[in-house]
């Protein structure tokens, strides 16, 4: 009896961290995925690459103040269901001044893609 209580243990645990093994990549990525792009994205516009890898609308032309900026953290993602994403954080302006930025994402079929970036104060 102890014998079969020992090895439905170690299935239910085997299978527990089978399950964890394959479902926490996709977790993880769900929330990184939005932040990486909104990074890109920011990248892309201080070192005037293209942007259309990671924005919405063709033709975008990003904030003046992301422009000048010195770089940015992001530090927070929200996510409203499977299309609507915020990532915050602060954008280090050219005079060396954070300023809060919230950088909104859109989600159709495909990936992850700015729709707009709000610096506060500007």
């Amino acid at each position: 009896m102890v014998l079969i209580a020992g090895l439905l243990l170690l299935v239910l645990l085997g299978g527990c961290a089978g399950l964890v093994a394959v479902v926490a990549p996709r977790v993880l990525e769900s929330v990184t995925a939005p932040v990486d792009v909104a990074n890109g994205y920011l990248d892309a516009a201080r070192s005037g690459a293209a942007l259309a890898p990671f924005a919405c609308r063709a033709g975008e032309r990003p904030h003046p103040e992301v422009l000048r900026s010195q770089g940015q953290y992001l530090s927070s993602v929200e996510i409203d269901g499977r299309s609507f994403a915020e990532v915050g954080g602060s954008l280090t302006l050219e005079d060396g001044f954070p300023a809060r930025i919230t950088v909104e994402l859109r989600r159709g079929e495909g990936q992850w893609c700015v729709h707009d970036v709000v610096i506060d104060g500007s």
